[in-house]
């Protein structure tokens, strides 16, 4: 059933309100307000239908269960945000490689008035191999900038093995040769 919003005037103790009714017209929500209030129809004004995005759960029922706040968006943006963060870091090579051909191929349309997406004019068709070129070698540079971060910020790489003990003397004659099968 669609709400009403409208302006009563309640007397001068209360002074003019704003009430919201449950009505199936406009006229069932001021006779509904001169119900509920005791006021005569002079005293309400500005009647008008709520639209259903500002009513308070979105249902038109009349019922007023309050949702609070809880709405998953934040939520869903968080974990969002947290997998993009994962595939940076996991996939850092790849990620900066498309990201840099995609960032190559929008600047040099910008700069040589091609549309991003969308076939080409016959006379812009002469700026392609030169476009998808400049695009490899900044896939390809940002590739290397993306393994280099992977190496060395987000540390993928396994550490490299160093010995437990730095030996300063020669390994005895028999450890060198291996160990030997003689049975005591």
């Amino acid at each position: 059933m669609p709400q009403y919003q409208a302006d009563v005037w309640l007397g001068s103790n209360s002074g003019r309100q704003r009430v919201t009714v449950s009505a199936s017209s406009l006229n069932g929500a001021v006779e509904q307000i001169c119900t509920i209030y005791h006021v005569n129809d002079t005293a309400i004004w500005n009647v008008r239908e709520v639209p259903r995005r500002f009513l308070a759960n979105g249902n038109d029922d009349g019922s007023h269960a309050d949702t609070g706040d809880a709405s998953p968006g934040g939520g869903v943006v968080l974990v969002g945000l947290l997998l993009v963060l994962w595939v940076v870091a996991r996939f850092t090579p790849e990620v900066f490689t498309f990201a840099g051909a995609i960032a190559a191929w929008w600047l040099l349309c910008r700069l040589r008035g091609l549309p991003f997406t969308g076939p080409l004019e016959p006379d812009q068709r002469r700026w392609l191999p030169g476009t998808v070129v400049i695009c490899f070698l900044a896939a390809l540079l940002m590739f290397q900038v993306g393994l280099h971060l992977q190496r060395h910020v987000f540390n993928d790489a396994p550490p490299r093995a160093q010995p437990a003990v730095p030996r300063s003397e020669p390994l005895p004659p028999a450890a060198e040769n291996g160990p030997s099968n003689t049975n005591p």
